[in-house]
């Protein structure tokens, strides 16, 4: 950090991309990763497989949301 950055912070700038198409998560994760298409895709398909975690699914709705919440 230089001098000229001390106590001055940077102002937050919100995500440009929000959602991916498949297509484009896929290339991604190629690009990323030094995969290819097919190895990309085995990737994201055993992502979508762990996810949501079990124990995720056992909470009603917003309760992850409400013990984070607490706890900051």
């Amino acid at each position: 950090m230089g001098p000229d950055s001390k106590g001055k912070k940077k102002p937050y700038l919100s995500p440009t991309l929000k959602k991916l198409t498949l297509e484009r998560a896929k290339k991604l994760v190629a690009d990323r990763t030094d995969r290819n298409d097919q190895e990309a895709a085995e990737f994201l398909e055993s992502l979508r497989q762990k996810w949501p975690p079990k124990e995720a699914t056992n909470r009603p709705h917003g309760a992850a949301e409400k013990i984070r919440r607490r706890s900051a």
